[in-house]
C-alpha cells in the first residue's frame, strides 16, 4: 500500500540521517546545544508534522476512495469479480471461522491487503451473524488513524469476506512474546497507544469488549492500531444474536409469526451490555458474573495489557484452568498484587490500581453514567494520570516507537511467521 511505502520510506530516510550525523561527528547533543540551530530544529518539525498531517489527509481520502469503488462494484452484481481481483500471497493464519490471507490486489498498483475469510456454514452453527455484522459495520464507520480500516467486504455462496489494510508488524502480542517483559518507559509509550485506540473505539459508541494484545497490530511504522470488533456490543437490534437465534427456526416459533420491523421496534436499541464475551485473563469482574456492564469493563482490560507489559504475565492467571482465572479476578480484592521485581514506580502501579478495581472507581471520574453502556470523552482522566505526564497526546502519532519493524518490501509476512 501506498501509505505503508512512504512510512517505510520516511523512517529509512531518518536512519540514513542518523547514521550520516553520527559519522560526521555531529550528535544531538551538540545540536541542541547550538541556540542558532534550536530555529531551524523548530522549523524541521513544523514541516514534518504538517508533511504527516497531509500524507494522513491521503490516506483517508484513498480509503474513502477505495470503500467507494467497492460499493460500486457490488452494486453493479459485481460479486464474482469482487472475489476474482485478489490473489493469494501468503496465509498469515488460521480460526475456527476461517482464515486471514495476505493477498494482492489485481491491477497495475498491485496494493496488498489483509483479507478475513469467513466460512458461512461456521458462522451460522455458532450463531455469529450479529458478531459480523456488527463488526463489519463498525469498521465501516471508522476513518481515523487508530481503526484498521475496512476497504471492502463482499460474499460468496460459501464465504464472507472482510478486505482490510495490511499491518506488516504483526500484533503486540508477538512483540511481548519476543521481548518478554517491556521496560517502563517503552511500555509507557505503547499503552499510551492502546489508550487512545480504546478510546477511537469508544468514539463510535461502542464497547470492544475484547481488549487484548492479539487485537493490536503493529502498522509499517511501529503505530499500534485496534482490530478484531467481532464482540463489540453498541446496543443496535441488528448486531444482537437474539434477534437471529429467535429467527433461524420455522415461523411458528418466532414471537408468535411476528414481522421483522415490529420485533426491530418492539426491541430496539439494548440499552446495557450483560453477555458473557471476551478473554478470561482480561475480563473485567462485572463481565464474569453477568452483571450489567459498560465501557469501562475496557478499561480494566487496559490495565490488565499494562500489568502484562511490566511483569511479564498477566495478574489472575491460574495454572489450573481458566475457571480458577476467573475466580481469582472476582476476588480481586484479595489475588492482586505486584511482583518484587522489577522495581516499578510508584505512578506506574498507581495507574494500574486505579483500572484494575472495581468499575465505580475505574478510570474515569465521570458520575453522569447512569443508563448508559458508552460515553465519549472517557479517557481524558486516564491520560491526564501523573504517569503520561510527558506524552504528547496529539504529537504521539509524529515520534517514533521504540520497536519499528525492520521490514524488506510492503508485502513482508516474517512477523506473521511463527
Amino acid at each position: 500500500m501506498r501509505r505503508q511505502m512512504l512510512e517505510t520510506e520516511l523512517f529509512n530516510r531518518a536512519r540514513e540521517l542518523r547514521e550520516q550525523q553520527q559519522s560526521e561527528g555531529s550528535p544531538r547533543s551538540s545540536t541542541r546545544g547550538s541556540g542558532g540551530n534550536k530555529g531551524t530544529e523548530a522549523r524541521a518539525a513544523a514541516e514534518a508534522r504538517a508533511r504527516f498531517c497531509r500524507r494522513e489527509a491521503e490516506h483517508l481520502r484513498e480509503v474513502r476512495a477505495m470503500k467507494a469503488g467497492a460499493i460500486r462494484l457490488l452494486g453493479s452484481g459485481g460479486l464474482a469479480v469482487a472475489a476474482g481481483r485478489y490473489e493469494t500471497v501468503k496465509v498469515l493464519g488460521k480460526g475456527s471461522f476461517g482464515v486471514v490471507k495476505l493477498v494482492r490486489e489485481r491491477g497495475r498498483e498491485g496494493r496488498v491487503y489483509a483479507m478475513k475469510v469467513i466460512r458461512k456454514s461456521k458462522m451460522l452453527k455458532t450463531n455469529q451473524e450479529g458478531h459480523l455484522r456488527a463488526e463489519r459495520d463498525l469498521l465501516v464507520a471508522s476513518e481515523g488513524s487508530r481503526i484498521v480500516p475496512l476497504v471492502a467486504s463482499f460474499q460468496d455462496l460459501s464465504n464472507l469476506y472482510l478486505v482490510m489494510e495490511y499491518m506488516p508488524g504483526g500484533d503486540f502480542l508477538s512483540l511481548l512474546i519476543r521481548e518478554n517483559v517491556l521496560h517502563e518507559s517503552v511500555a509507557r509509550f505503547y499503552v499510551a497507544e492502546i489508550v487512545l485506540c480504546v478510546e477511537a473505539a469508544h468514539s463510535l459508541k461502542c464497547i470492544h469488549r475484547d481488549i487484548k494484545p492479539d487485537n493490536f497490530l503493529i502498522s509499517a511504522s511501529g503505530h499500534l492500531k485496534i482490530s478484531d470488533f467481532g464482540l463489540a456490543f453498541d446496543g443496535h437490534w441488528s448486531h444482537d444474536t437474539t434477534y437471529y437465534n429467535s429467527h433461524r427456526h420455522d415461523k411458528k416459533d418466532l414471537y408468535d409469526g411476528e414481522p421483522l420491523l415490529n420485533w426491530r421496534n418492539r426491541c430496539g436499541t439494548r440499552h446495557s451490555a450483560r453477555s458473557v464475551v471476551g478473554t478470561s485473563q482480561y475480563m473485567a469482574p462485572e463481565v464474569i458474573e453477568g452483571r450489567r456492564y459498560d465501557a469501562r469493563c475496557d478499561w480494566w482490560s487496559v490495565g490488565i495489557i499494562l500489568f502484562e507489559c511490566i511483569y511479564g504475565h498477566t495478574p489472575f492467571l491460574s495454572e489450573a484452568g481458566r475457571q480458577q482465572t476467573k475466580e481469582n479476578i472476582l476476588r480481586h480484592h484479595e489475588t492482586f498484587g505486584f511482583p518484587p521485581r522489577p522495581t516499578v514506580s510508584r505512578r506506574c502501579q498507581h495507574l494500574m490500581l486505579s483500572l484494575i478495581t472495581d468499575k465505580e472507581y475505574r478510570g474515569s471520574k465521570m458520575r453522569d453514567l447512569a443508563g448508559r453502556y458508552v460515553f465519549p470523552y472517557d479517557a481524558e482522566d486516564i491520560k491526564a494520570h501523573k504517569w503520561f505526564r510527558h506524552i504528547p497526546w496529539e504529537r504521539l502519532h509524529e515520534l517514533e516507537p521504540p520497536l519499528v519493524p525492520q521490514l524488506r518490501s510492503v508485502d513482508d509476512t516474517h512477523y506473521f511467521e511463527d
